[in-house]
Formats: structure tokens, C-alpha cells, sequence
């Protein structure tokens, strides 16, 4: 498979401290690759990095055949980006915050109409004319969401889109990235394991600046998962008391 991005001794410095450590990755084209760490491990310092919003201190990133140190707003079209904490002008609805972003985007308008009605329906809100600002955390994040693939780009890369959601907010995201599987790639970062095992295709885990590992997630709850056995035992009621 072809892969959609490439990620080769990538390393990032804030003072004295070591954030990314030659972190080596490589995710497929159209697959859900989960970016997996606790809090603080480097996952947003590497997101920053490839949405162009901070440069690394050394190593190379390869988005899409494109080196990220030479490439320009030709490729940054090509990429959606959600970040953890999504901002929005509250007095819009969803349709004009849309219609707002896709026109940054450059997106035509009948294009752009068709768009934002698909969007819509696949974060849930098609028939929702609410003001943003009355929105609970989860339609914000899956409105983040819709609004990260108003250009249709290749590549969508989510910084912990699932945190501080409810259940049912964290299964309505999930949800919606699992539609995109095969169309667009995922990069996927979070701190919780259950969302990685139930969207993700491939998984690296990240650990103070590390990739401790990376593989197919199967391969790796194989590899790493522990068996449990489990002994029942029952005692009589007659036999205890004799």
C-alpha cells in the first residue's frame, strides 16, 4: 500500500526539553492509523508538526509524496485538521460556520453546497438550526469534524477528538471517522485504548517522545495482550459449615 505519510526521525525541542525523540512513522493510504500515549507523551507536538503550525527541531515528514519542508498551500489544501480544543463563533449555526470555512478553503459554491449537506448528515446534524453556542461537547466536536473535511482533503489529522466526551458523544465521533475508512486516511490521536481497538487499522504507541511500538492492532493485542484464566469456585453451603 502507498503510504500517505512518512515520518523519519522526527525529533523537537523546547529548551532543555526533549519532546519528539527520532519518532519513525509510517501510515497507509485510506486507512484509521490510531496515534496512542498519555497525556504529555508528544502527541500534540507531532499533530502541530504536521498541520505546519510548529517545525521540528530535525528529521523529515513526507505528507502525501510531498516533503513538508518544501511544500506550500497546494499540499495544506490536501489536509484537515481537528484540534483537541475546536473553535467556533458561537452566534453562527452549522451551515453558516460551513459555509464560512469552505470559502477560506476557496471551496465553489455549488460544490460547496453539496458538500456542507453531506457533512451534515454524517456529523449528525442535518436538522439541527441551533446556535453553536447551545451545542453540548460532543456536536462541537463532531461539527469540528465536518468543518475538517470541508475541503475533502486526503489526509485528516484528529488531536484527542474523543476527550471529555460521553459515551454516547465519544460513539456518535467514532462513528463518523469509521465512515471515512478507505476514502480518506485518519490520523488518529488519543490517550484512550477502547476507541484506538474499535476504529483503528494500525496503532504506534508513543511514550515520552518515543514509539515504543507500531503494528496492525491485531498484531499488537497478540503480541502484548495478557491472558486471563478465570477459576470458579463454588462451595456448599454444608460443606463450609462442616
Amino acid at each position: 500500500m502507498k503510504a500517505a505519510l512518512e515520518i523519519r526521525g522526527l525529533s523537537k525541542s523546547y529548551g532543555s526539553k526533549l519532546a519528539l525523540d527520532h519518532v519513525d512513522l509510517s501510515v497507509e493510504e485510506g486507512s484509521i492509523f490510531g496515534f496512542l500515549g498519555p497525556n504529555g507523551a508528544g502527541k500534540t507536538t507531532t499533530l502541530r508538526i504536521l498541520a505546519g503550525l510548529a517545525k521540528p527541531t530535525e528529521g523529515s515528514v513526507t505528507l502525501l509524496g510531498h516533503d513538508l519542508a518544501r511544500a506550500g498551500s497546494e499540499l495544506r489544501a490536501e489536509i484537515g485538521f481537528l484540534p483537541d480544543v475546536p473553535g467556533f463563533y458561537d452566534w453562527m449555526n452549522a451551515r453558516e460556520f460551513l459555509i464560512f470555512a469552505g470559502k477560506l478553503f476557496g471551496v465553489k459554491a455549488e460544490a460547496l453546497g453539496e458538500r456542507i449537506a453531506v457533512l451534515l448528515e454524517l456529523a449528525g446534524l442535518g436538522g439541527v438550526s441551533a446556535r453553536i453556542g447551545n451545542y453540548s461537547r460532543g456536536m462541537k466536536q463532531r461539527l469540528g469534524g465536518a468543518q475538517a473535511l470541508i475541503n475533502a482533503p486526503r489526509l485528516l489529522l484528529l488531536d484527542e477528538p474523543t476527550s471529555a466526551l460521553d459515551p454516547m458523544g465519544r460513539k456518535e465521533v467514532l462513528d463518523m471517522l469509521a465512515s471515512l475508512r478507505g476514502r480518506t486516511t485518519v490520523f488518529f490521536s488519543t490517550h484512550i485504548l477502547a476507541d484506538i481497538e474499535r476504529i483503528c487499522d494500525t496503532v504506534a504507541i508513543l511514550d515520552q517522545g518515543h514509539v515504543a511500538a507500531q503494528a496492525p492492532i491485531e498484531e499488537l493485542k497478540s503480541r502484548y495482550g495478557a491472558s486471563k484464566t478465570i477459576v470458579e469456585v463454588t462451595m456448599l453451603l454444608r460443606k463450609a459449615l462442616s
